[in-house]
């Protein structure tokens, strides 16, 4: 023995089981490639799925800021509409019950008159207007008394005592004629007064305004 190699593989089947190994690296590797884009692949996948994921609960919390703020909008209208209507109700709303007023006007009467219809209508000047009552108030309940008594005497004692009765103001005649009730000859008449409701609220407020009651 010298030491010398002695290949006994004859030369092609060397080639070929060196052509052999060499595919079969080429094989691997080809794989390890393969399953590496299949993993970026799928991770591409999965991440593009978070993405939408995110977008639609994106979308779905936007929806609902929208609803939330249309809402929000709707109850500030709804608000506003209440707010200026308890400003109007406040600036037309009678401080005192209309029965006292009724009462006294009622208790006032003469033996012989006779009251036939009562009518009110409330006054609410425009911004930064006033009604011309002779005083800077806000508000006025005016009021037209209809009715019937024996004579213009009774007319005129009636007209006397609401003008000395609180809480009438501005008393006047409207009209009188003759007529006839039952038979019997009459006067019908119809009267005109006011209510200034800032001073009844003043008095109601203060207790120096004292309505009488319907006496049975």
């Amino acid at each position: 023995m010298n030491g010398m190699d002695v290949n006994l593989i004859p030369g092609p089947i060397r080639d070929r089981t060196l052509a052999g190994l060499r595919a079969g690296r080429l094989l691997a590797c080809s794989l390890i490639v393969l399953g590496a884009l299949a993993l970026v692949s799928m991770h591409a996948r999965w991440s593009r799925e978070r993405v939408q994921e995110r977008l639609l609960s994106t979308q779905v919390e936007a929806d609902q800021a929208l609803r939330i703020e249309s809402q929000a909008v709707a109850l500030r209208a709804e608000s506003d509409a209440i707010n200026q209507f308890v400003n109007r109700y406040r600036r037309v709303a009678l401080p005192i019950e209309m029965t006292g007023i009724m009462a006294t006007v009622i208790n006032t009467l003469p033996a012989s008159v006779t009251i036939e219809s009562i009518d009110l209508d409330i006054d609410v000047p425009p911004p930064g207007r006033r009604i011309p009552t002779g005083s800077p108030i806000d508000r006025v309940v005016r009021c037209r008394l209809a009715g019937f008594a024996a004579s213009d005497g009774d007319i005129a004692e009636l007209v006397a005592r609401l003008e000395t009765t609180p809480p009438f103001d501005g008393v006047s005649m409207q009209y009188s004629r003759s007529g006839t009730v039952r038979g019997r000859s009459a006067r019908f008449f119809q009267l005109g007064f006011h209510l200034d409701l800032e001073r009844l609220s003043d008095d109601a407020s203060t207790g120096s305004l004292a309505l009488e009651t319907i006496e049975p």
